[in-house]
């Protein structure tokens, strides 16, 4: 599938600000799922764009703006071609293999995206609870990720405002309604509490709704699976990740992965930030992902 994206954003501060700084992660890793065709970025005010890239291997395009600024935008608009048309034939014959029962059995390189004794999060009992009873049954390490998810799809409910950047899993757990990333938070740590890495990704996904508009990017996970490689699962959609879906940035939590984080010297000052996001196959328009 071709997709086209449209992304912007626009922020305003009610006075002048200094030192203020940008970090943005939109640009679309190449790689066996995906590929980047075309890209043109736009930023306002002139200011000084740095490419680099992160601990995790994201490209962060680093923003600073002239001192004395009160507002800036950014247009971005992309191509992406995206090849994973049916994931459940890539992994109908691995879906029932355990898990290597011990960390020593996973590759170096995904070790980190294991449970960390010292993450109150990934420690948490109630999280370590729910996953163990909602795979009570279920044989092989990927249909259990799928059955974390599909519960998660099917018994919370999505309510945009209901929670901030510091929710954690267990509250809602507690509470079952959120947004997509927390959503992806709990699916995280569940997987963890069973012995499976898992990453955050952050990125858009298109559902074939032309002509809506959505107000923020996406995020779903990804868990490790030594036969397999990294899998996509969309708890927010219910779904794996497909075609459908555009990656942007990954990392243990949202903070590696957030598109666009920012910061500024001014004591007392309100901004307001409003994004309009629109995802559409090349051709057709542009199309809103849901999950939102």
């Amino acid at each position: 599938m071709i997709l086209d994206i449209r992304h912007h954003t626009s922020c305003r501060y009610d006075r002048a600000v200094s030192n203020a700084r940008l970090e943005l992660r939109l640009s679309p890793p190449d790689g066996e799922d995906q590929k980047l065709l075309d890209r043109s970025f736009r930023f306002t005010p002139d200011a000084s764009v740095v490419t680099d890239r992160d601990t995790w291997g994201n490209t962060v395009e680093k923003i600073c703006l002239p001192d004395g600024s009160d507002a800036w935008s950014f247009d971005l608009r992309m191509t992406v071609q995206t090849f994973r048309t049916d994931p459940f034939a890539e992994y109908c014959k691995w879906n029932f293999l355990p898990a290597p029962s011990a960390p020593g059995g996973w590759p170096r390189e995904v070790r980190t995206y294991l449970a960390s004794p010292d993450d109150p999060w990934d420690s948490d009992p109630a999280i370590r609870s729910w996953a163990r009873s909602t795979v009570d049954g279920v044989l092989g390490a990927f249909r259990q990720v799928q059955a974390m998810m599909e519960h998660i799809h099917r018994n919370f409910r999505f309510v945009p405002g209901s929670t901030d950047n510091q929710t954690s899993p267990a509250t809602l757990l507690a509470r079952k309604q959120g947004v997509c990333q927390d959503f992806s938070n709990l699916l995280i740590c569940a997987a963890r509490s069973i012995g499976i890495p898992a990453r955050y990704v952050s990125g858009y996904v298109y559902t074939g709704k032309d002509s809506e508009t959505a107000a923020t990017n996406h995020a779903w996970v990804e868990c490790f699976f030594p036969e397999i490689g990294w899998a996509g699962f969309d708890p927010a959609n219910g779904a794996i990740v497909s075609d459908a879906h555009v990656r942007l940035a990954h990392g243990a939590r949202f903070a590696d992965a957030n598109p666009l984080n920012g910061v500024f010297t001014g004591r007392g000052v309100n901004q307001q930030v409003r994004t309009a996001i629109q995802v559409g196959k090349a051709g057709r328009g542009a199309g809103r992902g849901a999950g939102y």
